[in-house]
């Protein structure tokens, strides 16, 4: 009757919680640490959208750094349960980011617009885009041999007959020929997407990246380094076109510029 009793008394001590109780609260604390992580998700998200639709003067930066924290990831301790569980959020974070504004990875890393083009609202050079002459610390190899069938700029597009500015270049190649990295660098990004099909971007030095779209397939892996010349792709009719082509661009500094004025001249046959 005494220990009965003494039980009874134990739990009822003030200041004391039983097994049950405190599942239940880690189980809220946990629960109020998710939505207030999603809730921040969703806040980044529309923050980055509205800076996006008003042309926010620094939106293309912040495309860039976010490109690069994408790449290069974020450590983080695995020492408390919290910080692996606020990794774990983050990856996933990220991984839903480049699937909705498609870009901060393949928009950015790739080049922007929707598979290389802009719909020309105005006659005014997109955000993102230049056309002022720029300078290369290395002179880049052609990324394949063939005439450029569309140049950087504004055009008509061939696929739906509507304005738009195009992000790089368009080079005549038969299916199958190599498509070979521009300058040395590590390969950043391999992926597929309905617009740009297969398609392959690689890093290099100061501030410069290039992509290679419409691939057949590539022949490099990501985290892969590559030297100037070397294979990344063959050249293919993947995505959103009209036939077998390599559609290339090039970024300095989280800008899109003409590939043609640094690319050597085509190669005479």
């Amino acid at each position: 009757m005494w220990e009965k009793q003494s039980q009874q008394a134990q739990w009822k001590t003030p200041g004391r919680e039983s097994r049950r109780q405190r599942a239940a609260r880690s189980a809220e604390d946990m629960s109020a640490l998710l939505f207030a992580q999603v809730m921040l998700c969703l806040l980044v998200c529309a923050a980055a959208l509205a800076f996006k639709w008003l042309n926010a003067p620094f939106f293309p930066q912040m495309q860039a750094q976010y490109g690069e924290m994408l790449e290069r990831g974020v450590a983080f301790s695995s020492e408390h349960p919290i910080v692996r569980f606020a990794g774990d959020a983050l990856e996933t974070m990220q991984n839903r980011m480049r699937s909705a504004l498609g870009a901060f990875s393949a928009a950015q890393d790739a080049g922007g617009g929707q598979g290389g083009f802009w719909p020309a609202e105005s006659e005014s050079v997109p955000d993102g885009a230049s056309t002022q002459d720029y300078t290369l610390a290395s002179q880049p190899v052609r990324p394949a041999q063939g005439a450029v069938t569309s140049a950087f700029g504004f055009r008509e597009n061939p696929v739906n007959g509507e304005d738009d500015f195009h992000a790089g270049i368009d080079i005549a190649a038969a299916a199958g020929t190599q498509a070979v990295s521009a300058l040395d660098g590590q390969v950043c990004r391999t992926a597929r997407s309905d617009v740009r099909g297969n398609y392959v971007v690689v890093r290099h030095a100061d501030g410069v990246r290039t992509l290679y779209q419409h691939l057949a397939c590539a022949v490099v892996r990501e985290g892969e380094s590559v030297r100037a010349g070397q294979p990344v792709g063959l050249v293919g009719e993947t995505g959103l076109v009209t036939g077998p082509h390599l559609h290339f661009e090039l970024m300095v500094d989280g800008v899109l510029v003409d590939p043609q004025k640094s690319l050597p001249a085509q190669t005479a046959a």
